[in-house]
């Protein structure tokens, strides 16, 4: 039934649905994985990844007019909880989510707006981009073979670093 809604108004309104979607779609995919699976999230994925590039240049653009540091706390706190639990899943959750910080917030280049991405988060980028690079991999699978105590030492110079700019 909610699956023939949404899609419906998706079919009428996309445009009007594809901001709400992108805004919740890192949040759905970072807490609650299984979402991923579900019929109704693969059909609203598809349909908001046909959408005129413009809608993505968009959010996109507002996606950087966050703050680079709050984002970085933002992604460092589901990190930190997820390998605090030292379990394979939490740890394949965390790496998931530093591959998105690292998507996010250490590269100077996006999807759609390439290198248009501000000089806040320009120079955030090329400080502190190749430190989280280092401690988590490119991709953050490197968490996937650390205990808690090891993260902590990975990340401990650029988590003081970032948060005492």
């Amino acid at each position: 039934m909610i699956f023939k809604t949404v899609a419906k108004l998706c079919a009428e309104y996309l445009e009007a649905m594809f901001y709400a979607f992108k805004v919740v779609e890192s949040d759905l995919v970072l807490r609650l994985v299984s979402v991923k699976e579900s019929k109704l999230y693969k059909g609203l994925q598809k349909r908001c990844n046909s959408v005129d590039s413009n809608l993505n240049h968009f959010v996109e653009s507002l996606d950087c007019l966050v703050d680079p540091e709050y984002r970085w706390k933002y992604f460092f706190d589901l990190i930190r909880e997820s390998m605090l639990r030292e379990d394979q899943a939490s740890k394949a959750k965390a790496a998931r989510i530093a591959g998105l910080l690292i998507e996010n917030v250490t590269r100077e280049e996006r999807k759609y707006i390439g290198r248009r991405i501000g000089l806040n988060n320009r120079e955030f980028a090329r400080t502190y981009g190749q430190k989280v690079r280092d401690a988590f991999g490119d991709d953050g699978k490197e968490l996937l073979n650390m205990t808690y105590n090891e993260f902590v030492t990975a990340i401990t110079d650029v988590f003081y670093e970032v948060n005492d700019k």
